[in-house]
């Protein structure tokens, strides 16, 4: 039988957790018609070794593409349909370690930026992405 005490010093620090939120906005749009727009650029410190990340997400844009890159690897998570979400991110079966950067690039095959002041309700929603980890 494991005791309370058998437990002492499992699970991480609270300074350990990261929970990053990423997104585009009125004055730094996704522009229309582009590819290889950087979302996310997130680097590890260099007081840092690593850091695991448990999950991802990102948002649902019509016409457009999302590449997910860790430390220079375009991912498997990567193409046209969403991540998880942000609000539900994807949680991977194990941790990926990353030693450099998580990079997010979009591609926006709409003839529109997102978000811009349109009429339209969806010209508002802006492109979103989420990490969730932790430092090693």
């Amino acid at each position: 039988m494991t005791s309370l005490s058998d437990k002492v010093g499992r699970g991480m620090k609270p300074s350990d957790l990261v929970y990053e939120r990423f997104a585009s906005t009125l004055t730094v749009p996704v522009p229309a018609s582009t590819s290889g727009h950087i979302l996310v650029n997130w680097s590890i410190p260099q007081n840092r070794n690593a850091f695991l990340v448990y999950a991802v997400g990102n948002d649902q844009h019509d016409s457009s593409y999302y590449t997910w890159v860790f430390d220079g690897t375009t991912m498997p998570i990567s193409g046209s349909a969403k991540v998880g979400g942000i609000y539900d991110p994807l949680v991977f079966p194990e941790p990926i370690r990353v030693e450099t950067s998580i990079l997010l690039y979009i591609r926006n095959d709409n003839a529109k930026a997102y978000p811009n002041s349109g009429t339209i309700p969806t010209d508002q929603i802006p492109y979103e992405a989420v990490i969730i980890g932790r430092w090693v």
